[in-house]
């Protein structure tokens, strides 16, 4: 018996918006962290470390936005940014 896959429903520009931000605070997070634990690192050991550990911190920064909408903030990006990337 053969199941069929269903296709994800492509995302929303609010959608990449919020993992955008999400990235950033996580990516935030992460190097503040591996900064106080590695001081003497390098460019590209830290690219390394954020490679193997980005999806982890994403979905921290996920956690970080919703608390902060949660608590009445808002966030936006600025307007000549959103549409570069």
């Amino acid at each position: 018996m053969a199941t069929e896959m269903k296709k994800k429903a492509p995302l929303t520009e609010e959608q990449k918006s919020r993992r955008r931000a999400s990235r950033a605070i996580g990516f935030a997070i992460f190097g503040e962290q591996f900064n106080a634990e590695n001081p003497d690192a390098g460019r590209d050991a830290r690219k390394a470390a954020w490679k193997s550990s980005a999806k982890q911190y994403t979905k921290i920064g996920m956690k970080v936005l919703k608390r902060l909408e949660k608590a009445g903030f808002a966030l936006s990006a600025p307007v000549g940014k959103q549409a570069a990337e």
